[in-house]
């Protein structure tokens, strides 16, 4: 008996899914210095470099921009300190360095417990929910009426460096380097324009609405 050529066909409904691991291992021999600066790997079809600039709009950009604002937040507290944060709160004492050392002291603890909390909760979630609550603690040092208050909330405020989780989920392991050099850089960048910022909020925004400038 003939076997229907139909019935033995089989159609796949499966949608295509990106492989991230890197399985072309005879050119990773090859690799020059040049081959960092290039964007898109050599091969790589007009149809996944539609879905790498998607990536990059949406997930590299978020992951640039809150490491950029988180570090330009955490930099920003020395510069507070020489803006009239010193003499309002009578900082006359080690309370610039117990700043920091409650900041790296909630690091250290609270570290450890988020990264575990991402076994248990989505990413999509979980990072989200983070950055709020360090939002909310950032908007509440700007009302601290004593040096205490703002221990608490240091304390509190960590590096939401969880974010780069989501660069090496969706990204193969020879895209990566380029996304967390950019990722690097724009810690690097927080630091550098807070003096001007603060600089800017001190000359033309102070005793605003009755709020120090700090």
């Amino acid at each position: 008996m003939a076997e229907n050529p139909k019935s033995s066909a089989t159609v796949s409904t499966v949608a295509p899914v990106r492989d991230i691991s890197d399985c072309d291992t005879t050119n990773q021999q090859q690799r020059t210095f040049r081959s960092f600066f290039r964007w898109h790997e050599p091969g790589t079809s007009k149809e996944e470099k539609r879905l790498i600039f998607k990536l990059d709009v949406f997930i590299l950009t978020y992951t640039c921009l809150t490491c950029f604002i988180k570090s330009l937040d955490t930099s920003n507290v020395n510069n507070a300190f020489f803006s009239g944060m010193k003499e309002d709160l009578k900082m006359y004492s080690n309370e610039l360095n117990l700043m920091s050392t409650y900041f790296s002291v909630g690091i250290m603890i609270g570290s450890p417990f988020s990264t575990l909390a991402l076994t248990f909760f989505s990413p999509r979630f979980w990072l989200p929910l983070c950055t709020m609550l360090w939002s909310i603690c950032v908007l509440g040092i700007y009302a601290a009426k004593n040096v205490e208050t703002i221990y608490g909330l240091r304390y509190l405020i960590r590096p939401p460096r969880l974010v780069a989780t989501a660069i090496g989920s969706w990204y193969r392991k020879s895209e990566i380097s380029r996304r967390m050099a950019l990722f690097g850089i724009s810690a690097g960048a927080g630091p550098m324009f807070s003096s001007y910022i603060q600089s800017g909020l001190y000359q033309n925004m102070h005793d605003r609405l009755g709020i120090a400038s700090w």
